[in-house]
């Protein structure tokens, strides 16, 4: 028997509501979309957390995020996706039964969709423009461009101080080689 909660609103959604089940997870449209197909995959377990998944109900939760990707291709055609978990209240999670949100993205659905996920937090959104501003200029010291430090310290030197430097928004931004971001 799946532990549930009468009061939790995906422990007793109506039966219209769900796409696509089986006996451990289920997909159903979002309630209040931010883009047309935005789904949610729920284990049926009452549980808040992605941590207290069971390998079971994760392999299903996976399985059926793939399921409904499918679906969601077959049916609006996005051209990227955002798969997102709030995970916890201070994350921005409201209701406290796991979910996954599959978030169909469409070319011009935003003017600017670089960051993705990292818009939660705006002044930190947009790292490329002072990653690639500090690489520049690097560059320039490196090669003698923007001056005489032609050597790998004084490189060094002018790295440590971008590194620490302060964006415009006031926020301190420490600087590194983004790894697939």
């Amino acid at each position: 028997m799946l532990e549930t909660d009468d009061t939790c609103l995906f422990c007793s959604l109506p039966s219209t509501r769900i796409i696509s089940e089986d006996s451990l997870t289920l997909v159903i449209r979002d309630g209040y979309p931010v883009s047309p197909g935005h789904s949610l995959i729920i284990p049926k377990r009452h549980i808040a957390s992605f941590f207290d998944l069971k390998d079971d109900e994760r392999k299903s939760l996976f399985r059926r995020l793939t399921e409904a990707k499918t679906a969601l291709d077959a049916e609006f055609q996005p051209d990227g996706y955002n798969i997102g978990i709030n995970e916890g209240v201070a994350a921005g999670q409201t209701v406290l039964h796991l979910h996954v949100h599959l978030i169909p993205r469409y070319r011009g659905d935003r003017a600017d969709p670089r960051g993705g996920v990292r818009w939660i937090f705006p002044n930190k959104a947009s790292y490329w423009i002072f990653f690639a501003s500090s690489q520049a200029l690097l560059s320039s010291l490196y090669t003698g461009r923007c001056g005489s430090l032609r050597n790998p310290e004084g490189v060094q030197a002018i790295s440590r101080g971008l590194s620490e430097a302060t964006p415009p928004e006031g926020k301190p931004n420490k600087i590194s080689t983004p790894k697939g971001s």
